[in-house]
């Protein structure tokens, strides 16, 4: 019950089989602002709360139907761009798992962006563990014991290092990296909230309580 529908749902699979991305906000018809999500089955965790926020303020949020885009040739960075011109968008946000895009696939998107004069914003990954987190919870519970070892923000930032460094090098001015280890980890990262709830459905996707951490980071990109 932690979860939201997958991607853009199966009706526009039907109705538009082709259709690279799907309109999440349709009763907002003069948006202030058209923002499109980019990535694989992480930014599917973080969807229904960056649709919350992009409410709130009169944004019209696209999401990408494909859980590949610019992971593979059949999503390029050519086709994405293309599908944001066509819908206007002036903001791209991308969000993936540790090392899933590649960093020539973010050059691309960055390098085409500037042409098309659309802002892109990069939500660094956020951690991931080395096991199932509600199942792990349960077991602590019923046994007792402490099963998941401690990880701390050096242990992300040791983990991450490469792409992290990449983004953090790119210097674009319609470009930024957005950090989001400081939300989970401080100094040691957490796995469910104050009352017990998990923020990861597994090892490594948010529940909606977990992507709930990130409004802020959603607000600050919205709102520049």
């Amino acid at each position: 019950s932690d979860r939201t529908t997958y991607r853009c749902g199966k009706l526009i699979r039907v109705l538009e089989p082709t259709a690279l991305s799907c309109d999440l906000t349709p009763n907002i018809n003069n948006p202030k602002q058209r923002v499109m999500l980019v990535g694989n089955s992480h930014s599917d965790s973080i969807k229904a709360t960056f649709l919350e926020r992009a409410q709130l303020v009169s944004s019209k949020l696209f999401f990408m139907v494909p859980n590949d885009p610019l992971m593979t040739d059949s999503v390029s960075a050519k086709d994405v761009i293309d599908d944001a011109v066509s819908k206007k968008v002036n903001k791209l946000v991308l969000h993936y798992k540790s090392f899933s895009i590649s960093n020539g696939a973010i050059f691309d998107i960055v390098s085409l962006s500037e042409k098309a004069n659309i802002k892109v914003f990069f939500i660094e990954p956020v951690p991931i563990w080395s096991i199932n987190i509600p199942g792990a919870m349960y077991q602590n519970f019923i046994e007792g014991a402490q099963t998941i070892e401690k990880m701390t923000n050096l242990d992300y930032a040791n983990y991450n290092l490469k792409q992290l460094d990449f983004v953090r090098s790119i210097e674009s001015k319609n470009f930024t990296t957005v950090s989001v280890v400081e939300y989970f980890c401080n100094p040691e990262c957490e796995y469910s909230n104050n009352n017990g709830a998990p923020l990861y459905f597994d090892s490594h996707h948010l529940t909606i309580t977990g992507s709930s951490r990130l409004r802020s980071v959603f607000d600050n990109i919205l709102l520049k």
